[in-house]
Protein backbone atom coordinates (compact mmCIF):
# COMPACT_ATOMS: atom_id res chain seq x y z
CA UNK A 1 0.00 0.00 0.00
CA UNK A 2 1.18 3.23 -1.03
CA UNK A 3 1.68 5.74 1.57
CA UNK A 4 -0.60 9.31 1.32
CA UNK A 5 1.26 11.85 0.65
CA UNK A 6 -1.80 14.27 0.62
CA UNK A 7 -0.99 16.29 4.05
CA UNK A 8 2.31 16.63 3.09
CA UNK A 9 2.00 18.04 -0.15
CA UNK A 10 -0.92 20.36 0.99
CA UNK A 11 1.28 21.44 4.06
CA UNK A 12 4.21 21.86 1.40
CA UNK A 13 1.95 24.02 -1.22
CA UNK A 14 0.54 26.33 1.21
CA UNK A 15 3.57 27.08 3.31
CA UNK A 16 6.51 26.97 0.51
CA UNK A 17 5.08 27.16 -2.41
CA UNK A 18 2.30 30.25 -2.15
CA UNK A 19 3.92 31.90 0.41
CA UNK A 20 7.74 31.84 -0.12
CA UNK A 21 8.27 30.69 -4.18
CA UNK A 22 4.91 32.45 -4.89
CA UNK A 23 4.63 35.25 -2.40
CA UNK A 24 1.05 35.61 -2.42
CA UNK A 25 -0.45 38.15 -0.13
CA UNK A 26 -1.85 37.21 2.27
CA UNK A 27 -5.49 37.47 1.13
CA UNK A 28 -4.84 35.30 -1.79
CA UNK A 29 -3.59 33.06 0.81
CA UNK A 30 -6.30 33.02 2.53
CA UNK A 31 -8.69 32.33 -0.36
CA UNK A 32 -6.67 29.72 -1.66
CA UNK A 33 -7.22 27.73 1.81
CA UNK A 34 -10.64 28.76 2.15
CA UNK A 35 -11.13 27.05 -1.40
CA UNK A 36 -9.36 23.84 -0.61
CA UNK A 37 -10.63 23.66 2.84
CA UNK A 38 -14.44 23.75 0.87
CA UNK A 39 -13.05 20.69 -1.04
CA UNK A 40 -11.77 18.65 2.15
CA UNK A 41 -15.01 19.75 4.04
CA UNK A 42 -16.86 18.42 0.66
CA UNK A 43 -15.49 15.15 0.46
CA UNK A 44 -16.09 14.57 4.46
CA UNK A 45 -19.19 15.35 4.13
CA UNK A 46 -20.36 13.61 0.84
CA UNK A 47 -18.13 10.91 0.82
CA UNK A 48 -17.96 10.38 4.23
CA UNK A 49 -14.21 10.39 4.46
CA UNK A 50 -12.08 11.20 7.56
CA UNK A 51 -9.29 13.59 6.94
CA UNK A 52 -6.69 11.02 7.18
CA UNK A 53 -8.29 9.19 4.41
CA UNK A 54 -8.68 12.08 1.89
CA UNK A 55 -5.78 11.75 -0.86
CA UNK A 56 -5.34 13.32 -4.22
CA UNK A 57 -6.88 10.69 -5.81
CA UNK A 58 -9.99 12.31 -4.17
CA UNK A 59 -9.79 15.08 -6.67
CA UNK A 60 -10.41 12.61 -9.52
CA UNK A 61 -12.47 14.89 -12.22
CA UNK A 62 -15.82 13.59 -11.51
CA UNK A 63 -15.61 14.66 -7.70
CA UNK A 64 -14.26 17.96 -8.92
CA UNK A 65 -17.22 18.36 -11.05
CA UNK A 66 -19.68 17.55 -8.38
CA UNK A 67 -17.85 19.99 -5.80
CA UNK A 68 -18.28 22.62 -8.48
CA UNK A 69 -21.74 21.89 -8.88
CA UNK A 70 -22.33 21.96 -5.15
CA UNK A 71 -20.53 25.20 -4.98
CA UNK A 72 -22.92 26.60 -7.30
CA UNK A 73 -26.20 25.01 -6.21
CA UNK A 74 -25.66 24.55 -2.41
CA UNK A 75 -22.92 28.00 -1.79
CA UNK A 76 -24.67 29.77 -4.02
CA UNK A 77 -21.67 30.79 -5.86
CA UNK A 78 -21.65 32.83 -8.99
CA UNK A 79 -20.05 31.39 -12.14
CA UNK A 80 -17.28 33.32 -11.88
CA UNK A 81 -16.32 31.99 -8.43
CA UNK A 82 -16.72 28.26 -9.38
CA UNK A 83 -14.20 29.09 -12.22
CA UNK A 84 -11.98 30.34 -9.68
CA UNK A 85 -12.20 27.49 -7.10
CA UNK A 86 -11.20 25.24 -10.54
CA UNK A 87 -8.11 27.38 -11.40
CA UNK A 88 -7.26 26.87 -7.10
CA UNK A 89 -7.61 23.68 -7.58
CA UNK A 90 -5.95 23.05 -10.57
CA UNK A 91 -2.87 24.96 -9.25
CA UNK A 92 -3.05 22.52 -6.44
CA UNK A 93 -2.92 20.15 -8.44
CA UNK A 94 -0.12 21.20 -11.00
CA UNK A 95 2.35 21.51 -7.48
CA UNK A 96 1.04 18.08 -6.46
CA UNK A 97 2.27 16.00 -9.70
CA UNK A 98 5.49 18.34 -9.92
CA UNK A 99 6.68 16.58 -6.00
CA UNK A 100 4.75 13.28 -7.05
CA UNK A 101 4.66 12.42 -11.15
CA UNK A 102 1.62 9.56 -9.84
CA UNK A 103 -0.33 12.35 -9.59
CA UNK A 104 -0.44 13.80 -13.45
CA UNK A 105 -3.32 11.81 -14.52
CA UNK A 106 -5.35 13.38 -11.86
CA UNK A 107 -3.92 17.21 -12.79
CA UNK A 108 -4.31 16.21 -16.60
CA UNK A 109 -8.49 15.26 -15.99
CA UNK A 110 -8.86 18.47 -13.94
CA UNK A 111 -7.23 20.70 -15.87
CA UNK A 112 -9.54 19.24 -19.08
CA UNK A 113 -12.50 20.32 -17.20
CA UNK A 114 -13.56 23.92 -19.46
CA UNK A 115 -14.38 27.46 -17.44
CA UNK A 116 -18.35 27.88 -17.67
CA UNK A 117 -18.56 31.34 -19.50
CA UNK A 118 -19.31 34.62 -18.00
CA UNK A 119 -21.87 36.98 -18.89
CA UNK A 120 -20.06 40.17 -18.71
CA UNK A 121 -21.89 43.12 -16.83
CA UNK A 122 -21.63 46.14 -18.87
CA UNK A 123 -18.96 48.50 -16.99
CA UNK A 124 -20.68 52.41 -16.75
CA UNK A 125 -17.28 54.71 -15.88
CA UNK A 126 -17.58 58.45 -14.95
CA UNK A 127 -17.86 61.16 -17.38
CA UNK A 128 -14.92 63.58 -17.62
CA UNK A 129 -17.44 66.25 -15.99
CA UNK A 130 -18.58 63.46 -12.96
CA UNK A 131 -14.96 62.44 -12.08
CA UNK A 132 -14.17 66.34 -11.67
CA UNK A 133 -17.29 67.64 -9.86
CA UNK A 134 -16.70 64.11 -7.49
CA UNK A 135 -13.01 65.17 -6.98
CA UNK A 136 -14.60 68.98 -5.99
CA UNK A 137 -16.89 67.70 -3.80
CA UNK A 138 -14.27 66.62 -1.34
CA UNK A 139 -13.53 69.70 1.21
CA UNK A 140 -9.15 69.26 1.39
CA UNK A 141 -9.47 71.99 3.88
CA UNK A 142 -9.82 68.99 6.46
CA UNK A 143 -7.41 66.59 7.50
CA UNK A 144 -10.11 63.75 6.45
CA UNK A 145 -11.03 65.85 3.35
CA UNK A 146 -7.46 65.94 2.26
CA UNK A 147 -7.31 62.67 3.82
CA UNK A 148 -9.64 60.97 0.97
CA UNK A 149 -8.38 63.27 -1.83
CA UNK A 150 -5.22 61.83 -2.11
CA UNK A 151 -6.98 58.19 -0.98
CA UNK A 152 -9.15 58.52 -4.14
CA UNK A 153 -6.36 60.31 -6.17
CA UNK A 154 -3.98 57.03 -6.03
CA UNK A 155 -7.15 54.83 -6.73
CA UNK A 156 -8.02 56.75 -10.11
CA UNK A 157 -4.09 56.86 -10.85
CA UNK A 158 -3.27 53.50 -10.00
CA UNK A 159 -5.78 51.58 -10.49
CA UNK A 160 -5.34 49.73 -7.47
CA UNK A 161 -7.76 47.65 -5.79
CA UNK A 162 -9.09 48.98 -2.05
CA UNK A 163 -7.44 45.57 -0.61
CA UNK A 164 -4.23 46.67 -2.05
CA UNK A 165 -4.49 50.70 -1.23
CA UNK A 166 -4.87 49.63 2.48
CA UNK A 167 -2.07 47.16 2.37
CA UNK A 168 0.13 49.75 1.15
CA UNK A 169 3.18 50.44 3.28
CA UNK A 170 5.34 53.66 3.52
CA UNK A 171 7.89 51.43 1.99
CA UNK A 172 6.03 50.61 -1.20
CA UNK A 173 6.58 54.42 -2.04
CA UNK A 174 9.35 55.85 -4.54
CA UNK A 175 9.47 59.60 -4.42
CA UNK A 176 13.05 59.82 -5.19
CA UNK A 177 15.04 59.42 -9.09
CA UNK A 178 13.25 60.83 -12.05
CA UNK A 179 10.29 58.41 -12.16
CA UNK A 180 8.61 58.30 -8.53
CA UNK A 181 6.46 55.61 -8.36
CA UNK A 182 4.23 53.19 -6.28
CA UNK A 183 5.14 49.64 -5.85
CA UNK A 184 1.04 47.63 -5.49
CA UNK A 185 1.23 44.36 -4.48
CA UNK A 186 -2.01 42.07 -5.33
Amino acid sequence: MIKNDFPKILESYFNRHLKLERQFSENTYTTYLSVLSQYIDYLKNTKGLSPDQISIEHFEKTTTLDFLNYAESTLNCSTRTRNHKLTVINSFLEYAQSLNPVYIRVYLENKSIKMKRVVKEKQDFMAIEELEAFFRSINIKTKDGYKHYVLFTVLYETGARVSELINLRVSNLYFTGEAPHIRILG
